[in-house]
């Protein structure tokens, strides 16, 4: 059961998927609403100061998902959205992240997996609540370190190698993965 009550409005044209997030975040502990197109859903928000998470479907008449994300971002900045289709594409996917969506995820999907980002995205609001303050010389540590750059054909076991050598068992924690042009994509 969440002790913190999370709040969660599912925004959704259709009745049962609606109905059936309420039947199975309720007993999780969130609070549920649910409104039946984005302008309902603004107006929840409006009447309710905002909420922790909205689900919101991609698809619905009138005001699409999109725009309504948008909308709750601007109403809301703090609240996060994951965004839910059975029409996915890469497009829509990366235009929902670009409106401020946390996650996209495909109808349906599997329970396990929507409690999974739901939690991931109450988190977020957690660590901007509660951030974690490193001390000067670890940031210093971060910045000032030698990268080493390795190849598309190295193995995990290989990267890992090189990366404790230095650093010894705690590599692991402090591990950061850069695309081609050295901008992080994990850590």
């Amino acid at each position: 059961m969440k002790s913190d009550r999370t709040r969660i409005l599912v925004v959704d044209d259709e009745p049962g998927m609606r109905q059936g997030c309420r039947r199975i975040l309720e007993p999780e502990g969130y609070l549920v609403e649910t409104a039946e197109d984005g302008p309902s859903g603004l107006a929840r928000f409006r009447e309710n100061g905002g909420f922790d998470v909205a689900l919101v479907d991609l698809k619905m008449p009138g005001m699409g998902g999109i725009e309504a994300l948008r909308q709750i971002k601007a109403l809301s900045p703090g609240s996060e959205a994951i965004v839910l289709t059975g029409h996915a594409s890469v497009e829509s996917g990366i235009e929902a992240v670009r409106a401020g969506a946390f996650d996209y995820l495909m109808k349906p999907c599997e329970v396990d997996h929507l409690m999974e980002k739901i939690e991931a995205a109450c988190n977020v609001e957690r660590i901007r609540r509660r951030p974690v303050l490193w001390m000067r010389s670890t940031a210093g540590d971060i910045l000032l370190t030698d990268f080493s750059r390795l190849t598309p054909e190295a193995s995990l076991a290989g990267a890992l190698a090189v990366f404790t050598r230095d650093r010894g068992k705690m590599a692991a924690e402090t591990l950061f993965v850069t695309d081609g042009d050295d901008r992080p994509v994990g850590c």
